[in-house]
């Protein structure tokens, strides 16, 4: 019995090493290359969030005029009555110029000026689009500062084309309609996974940059609640070529119940803005329409993605998932409710990080490739290699809303060389040290009493005299090479130019032939011919707890641990088996 028992304690206590040790070894990330290091190409890179404004924007409405309930002035008066910075009229298949020349129900000149000058809401303006339309005559497309209405058996890539060639920008409106994602559940899931759907758009946003993007978010959530899986199908197609296709969210009201619920936050420079913030509308032909709106910032944040999509449904979620797939007078109560916002987002190319403050939310989840890979503030690229291709996006979510930022471009590079020069100054026994890097063929000897010795950028020579002597650490991206003496004052410098060390009277010489080391090294500091798109670091803590990059897990660290476990394995089987196994054996 005793032996039976041993027997029994012995193979569990193994198959918990092997057990571990599977956990130890798949858990173990994807390294990237010796040499290689992440670039991350943020939609957000020339935003300056201290002193940029963030403008409450919405880019698909209806009135009257096709089939809307309201006029275009009522229409604007409730925008400008509840907060909305930048309005778009979008009606089938009509175009409208600007608020004070869109035909039946435009509102007259007086009243438009006083709502461009921000008159009683504390001189904050309301911004048109000019020349705005949903070409609707096939798939529905968002048209801007375009003077173009499409005809009877247009196809979509056609009305895209007739845009750009006018100098216009476009959107694609909720394609759920058109792939049959709008079924929701497991066959709207499919309809956006299906390969002839996805190419269908990936071949649009290839061939036309003037797309800038599609509607993830459309009124509640009712007809697109599987076009994020869409999107997310399509990025991964398109980033790769850093194609970039932005996500815009969308109220596409017909009345004004319907408005409030699913909008566009544009981060945009309020100089710009006043400056520049009306540019295309005084437009009277086509060229002078193209010359204007290159210069409108609005344009510009769309055709950047300086922006971000928020809805207060979202049915994938389950956020306010039991509405109505639009707003009526029964959904007014979720007008109330708060959503998530985004304060600042702040990217360091040294660190692999990518970093998100905010409000009104509860959680932050990071997406790549459709899959949500981490929380928190901050996500740590080398902490997710094996999951992170060409891009990553985040969302914000609380129980009554959600914020989408736009993908951020992925790629991995060379790490660029880095030489660094340590000077000390030191009093001690005379010694010559010479370090020869593996990748130098020059070697420096010193054989006079005063010495002049010449190195190259990759070599390093330290030479130290019985009075005053020079230490010269250099550092390259891949190997790194150390002498030092004993007590200095030390200063440091950065630089690129070769190393020069004097010395005087040397009367040994040692020689040090380090071996090659490969590492990664993670600073605040830029490297020589990187940078950050930021100079900001706002820190908050990442997925795993904590801003600092995670050390990688290495093949010899598991073997350690492995052996560690199997040693420890057998002192507790002795202890708890009081020896009656071994004694048998």
């Amino acid at each position: 019995m005793e032996l039976k028992r041993s027997l029994i304690i012995f193979g569990l206590c193994l198959v918990i090493i092997v057990t571990l040790a599977l956990v130890s070894f798949l858990g173990e990330s994807v390294a990237l290359p010796a040499g290689k290091k992440y670039v991350i190409d943020s939609p957000y890179k020339n935003v300056d969030w201290d002193n940029f404004e963030q403008y409450k924007t919405t880019l698909h409405n209806h009135t009257a005029n096709s089939d809307g309930a309201e006029t275009i002035a009522d229409t604007i008066e409730y925008f400008y009555a509840n907060g909305y910075d930048i309005v778009a009229l979008t009606n089938h298949n009509y175009v409208i110029p600007r608020w004070s020349n869109g035909g039946t129900g435009s509102m007259t000149t007086t009243r438009e000026t006083q709502i461009f000058i921000g008159a009683g809401r504390s001189n904050r303006p309301m911004y048109p689009i000019a020349y705005t339309i949903e070409q609707s005559q096939t798939d529905h497309l968002n048209s801007f500062f375009a003077n173009f209405n499409n005809s009877a058996g247009a196809s979509l890539a056609g009305n895209i084309s007739a845009v750009a060639s006018l100098g216009g920008i476009s959107h694609i409106n909720h394609p759920g309609r058109y792939t049959g994602g709008s079924a929701g559940g497991s066959a709207g899931a499919s309809a956006s996974n299906n390969s002839t759907n996805i190419q269908k758009y990936v071949n649009l946003f290839k061939q036309y940059p003037s797309c800038v993007g599609m509607e993830i978010i459309n009124k509640l959530d009712n007809e697109s609640q599987s076009d994020r899986i869409l999107w997310d199908n399509i990025l991964m197609q398109t980033m790769p070529e850093k194609r970039f296709v932005w996500g815009f969210s969308n109220d596409d009201a017909h009345n004004l119940n319907g408005i409030g619920y699913s909008f566009n936050m544009m981060i945009i420079n309020k100089n710009e803005m006043a400056s520049n913030g009306f540019d295309g509308i005084d437009a009277l032909t086509d060229n002078d329409l193209k010359i204007q709106s290159a210069s409108n910032p609005i344009r510009k944040a769309m055709v950047d993605g300086a922006f971000y999509a928020v809805s207060r449904v979202d049915r994938r979620e389950n956020i306010n998932a039991s509405s109505p797939g639009a707003g009526d007078a029964t959904t007014l109560g979720l007008l109330t409710q708060t959503t998530p916002a985004i304060t600042r987002i702040t990217v360091d190319n040294e660190l692999g990080t990518i970093t998100i403050t905010g409000v009104n939310y509860s959680i932050i989840e990071w997406i790549a490739d459709g899959v949500k890979i981490a929380t928190g503030n901050t996500l740590n690229l080398y902490s997710h290699e094996a999951q992170i291709n060409s891009y990553v996006r985040a969302q914000l979510r609380s129980a009554t809303g959600i914020a989408f930022t736009q993908p951020f471009g992925i790629e991995i590079v060379d790490e660029p060389t880095t030489s660094t020069t340590t000077t000390s100054t030191t009093t001690t026994t005379s010694t010559t040290t010479t370090t020869i890097l593996p990748t130098t063929s020059t070697t420096t000897t010193t054989t006079s009493p005063t010495t002049t010795t010449t190195t190259s950028p990759t070599t390093s020579t330290t030479t130290t005299s019985t009075t005053t002597s020079t230490t010269t650490t250099t550092t390259s991206t891949s190997t790194t090479s150390t002498t030092s003496q004993t007590t200095s004052t030390t200063t440091s410098m950065t630089t690129s130019e070769p190393t020069t060390s004097t010395s005087t009277t040397s009367t040994s010489a040692t020689t040090t032939i380090l071996p090659t080391t490969t590492t990664r090294t993670f600073t605040t500091s830029s490297m020589p011919g990187s940078s950050s798109s930021t100079s900001q670091i706002s820190i908050v803590g990442d997925a795993n707890g904590g801003a600092t990059p995670n050390p990688k897990t290495s093949a010899n660290d598991n073997a350690g641990l492995l052996i560690g476990l199997i040693i420890s394995t057998f002192f507790f089987i002795y202890y708890v088996d009081r020896g009656n196994l071994f004694k048998r054996i």
